[in-house]
């Protein structure tokens, strides 16, 4: 029951987590710095663009440093 549970939250994480992303620089980027809106899979990718970049997101945390 609890790996359902987690599949289904991760599932709606996928979905919502852009379309924060989308509200937020649609309200905030275009009037600031005169950049054109985004749709969904624009803000889906940005953000998966940003999680490889930054890390974020990391599950597997690797120490070489023994």
């Amino acid at each position: 029951m609890m790996p359902l549970v987690l599949v289904g939250f991760a599932i709606m994480m996928v979905f919502f987590v852009p379309t924060v992303f989308q509200f937020l620089w649609n309200i905030t980027v275009p009037e600031v710095f005169g950049l054109r809106t985004i749709r969904y899979w624009q803000a889906f990718r940005l953000l998966l663009m940003a999680s490889m970049i930054f890390g974020a997101g990391n599950f597997l945390h690797f120490n070489f440093n023994r």
